[in-house]
């Protein structure tokens, strides 16, 4: 959460400068500056509230407390989501032409509607094992504007390719990747137990 609001002030503050200094390598944006706008502050809130789930105290013992930060949560990806698939779209794709790029950036906001829906909708059934593993996964895709810097640098510096190049690895990469690794995760943690159920049973019908 540190090196998200490290790159947010370093990256998307200067976008809440109006004048065509905020927007010099990115032009373009300018006509998208207030859906933009919308989608950094629905982001940052998001990425503040997010931490404050997972925290069990907070979670067992303030009950409406965290129920109001999940509403607000779930509102600003609703808000950041579908703002972020506009700004996919409309910019990336249709006016900039920069489509692998947009296309990234696109699954990007489906993911983070996806995730967050499928979370919502586990805790209205009162699935609370799987509502943790899908918030979990929600929060991750929250981090990629994080993830998406930390590889754009990393790529910037050691590999000798073309800015779209990078920029189009890291739309897709700053959230399939991280996915990938947290969904290793939660399954290895079911796998597990079972395997090893499975086993003592194996082994005591073979001394039968």
């Amino acid at each position: 959460m540190l090196l998200s609001l490290f790159f947010i002030y370093n990256n998307a503050l200067r976008y809440f400068n109006f004048s065509p200094s905020g927007y010099t390598d990115y032009l373009q944006l300018r006509p998208f500056a207030g859906v933009l706008i919308v989608h950094i502050i629905s982001g940052m809130i998001a990425l503040l509230a997010g931490p404050l789930q997972f925290i069990a105290a907070i979670r067992k013992k303030h009950v409406k407390f965290h129920r109001t930060i999940g509403r607000i949560y779930m509102g600003c990806i609703l808000v950041g989501g579908t703002s972020g698939l506009y700004l996919a779209i409309a910019h990336a794709i249709l006016t900039v032409h920069y489509v692998t790029f947009g296309a990234g950036l696109a699954g990007l906001a489906i993911a983070w509607l996806l995730t967050s829906g499928m979370g919502l909708n586990a805790v209205r059934n009162r699935n609370f094992i799987q509502h943790r593993e899908w918030m979990i996964r929600s929060y991750t895709v929250t981090c990629a504007f994080t993830t998406f810097r930390f590889l754009f640098g990393i790529i910037e510096k050691v590999i000798p390719i073309n800015e779209i190049d990078a920029l189009n690895i890291c739309s897709w990469a700053s959230w399939a990747l991280p996915l990938l690794i947290v969904e290793a995760v939660l399954q290895s943690k079911k796998t597990t137990p079972v395997m090893s159920r499975t086993a003592i049973t194996n082994y005591n019908e073979l001394i039968q």
